[in-house]
């Protein structure tokens, strides 16, 4: 197969302006074809490792929008499964480099 690599994150965490999907340095997602891949068999990090995403939603204009997330996922096989967390965050008085997800 031929993916792009995700970018990595600064270490093992996610940071608050790191923008677009990111993964930790020993995970081997890729983006491939437009979707979210990883074809490792490695029973570890390398295949079950997270990937982030943070989505900034100060610009919006108008406060009372709606987020709608949406996404299709195909497994190797029945016996797997995929586990999704959402998290929303009111920022107070972070930093660029605040931690905000452990990858």
């Amino acid at each position: 197969y031929a993916g792009l690599p995700l970018p990595q994150a600064g270490g093992s965490r996610l940071r608050r302006d790191e923008a677009g999907l990111r993964k930790d340095s020993t995970s081997a997602w890729v983006l491939m074809d437009g979707a979210l891949a990883n074809f490792s068999t490695n029973r570890s990090k390398v295949a079950e490792g997270a990937c982030g995403l943070i989505l900034d939603l100060a610009s919006l204009t108008n406060k009372s929008s709606n987020l709608h997330l949406a996404f299709d996922y195909t497994m190797a096989s029945a016996a797997e499964s995929l586990h999704v967390h959402l998290w929303g965050y009111v920022d107070v008085s972070s930093a660029s480099q605040t931690p905000t997800l452990n990858l």
